[in-house]
């Protein structure tokens, strides 16, 4: 038989330990939360990325060879293809289009290449004017 101060002290560790288990599980689920609204965000909106070098950019030209374009602007933090008829492959600097946008982000420096791998036209961003 348990005699009386020992119980006391059995419950008394056994709710530090279910406190201790709640304190923490909070904090797991905080901070995961916390990751998945900053996922979410990036998902929706997009993510601004490394900026592009102007100097850099003002030398892409239309039929330059993929390596030439990286050599230049360096790895693209985006590359896909857009959706279409046409199906053109893409290289998006300076912003990163959400995960839902069917093009490339109107905020972004954008690089197209033809099927054969040359810069076909490039986009970049409307400037804010005052």
């Amino acid at each position: 038989m348990m005699t009386l101060p020992r119980s006391r002290l059995l419950v008394g560790v056994g709710l530090l330990v279910l406190v201790g288990s709640g304190a923490y599980l909070y904090r797991v689920n905080r901070e995961a939360n916390q990751a998945a609204d900053v996922i979410a965000q990036a998902m929706l909106e997009g993510y601004a990325a490394k900026p592009v070098d102007p100097e850099a950019w003002k030398r892409v030209r239309v039929g330059m060879a993929k390596d030439q374009v990286l050599g230049l602007l360096g790895e693209a933090p985006h590359k896909g293809t857009e959706l279409g008829t046409d199906s053109q492959e893409y290289w998006e600097y300076g912003h990163v289009s959400s995960f839902f946008a069917p093009v490339p982000d109107n905020s972004g420096h954008v690089v197209y290449f033809d099927k054969q791998g040359r810069v076909s036209s490039t986009r970049e961003p409307p400037r804010n004017e005052p």
